[in-house]
């Protein structure tokens, strides 16, 4: 990729996965564009960027993206099976099929290309309000109450 980019790894894995990464960062230059943070405890609290990046192939609930929204960062995710997009929307990221790294990259070019991030922080983090706590459980309570409404109806 071309451009002015830096990319922050957080979480960790077992040490193959570390040096396989550290390994690929090194021997493709690429030192001064990516740094490898391991596991941080919040690291929301201190971070500023343009997009956080998942390329997860299987997630459940990716509460990393509810809480990126929440901070008003706007989210890039492949498309797994269940989660990315029920969480980001046309307002607040992109979504990618899982695998398709040209997909990924062409993404990824286009934001560093861009002058500035095409997504409002604001209507970002109002978007995360519907999966908080007090809001889930109405929708979900909202959720039952009409599949007891349709049972009995049936």
């Amino acid at each position: 990729m071309s451009g002015n980019w830096q990319l922050e790894i957080f979480g960790t894995g077992d040490a193959a996965e570390i040096d396989h990464v550290k390994n690929f960062v090194s021997n493709h230059q690429l030192e001064k564009h990516v740094i490898i943070r391991g596991w941080v405890a919040k690291p929301f609290d201190n971070l500023e960027c343009d997009y956080l990046v998942l390329t997860s192939k299987y997630e459940g609930l990716p509460m990393v993206l509810i809480e990126a929204q929440q901070h008003g960062i706007a989210c890039i995710s492949a498309n797994c099976p269940t989660g990315p997009d029920d969480i980001i929307t046309l307002e607040s990221g992109y979504l990618y099929e899982p695998g398709d790294i040209d997909q990924l990259s062409g993404t990824l070019q286009r934001c560093i290309d861009a002058p500035t991030v095409p997504f409002d922080p604001r209507k970002i983090r109002a978007l995360s309000s519907r999966f908080a706590e007090g809001n889930y459980f109405e929708n979900v309570e909202r959720s039952l109450n009409m599949i007891n409404t349709s049972n009995r109806k049936g």
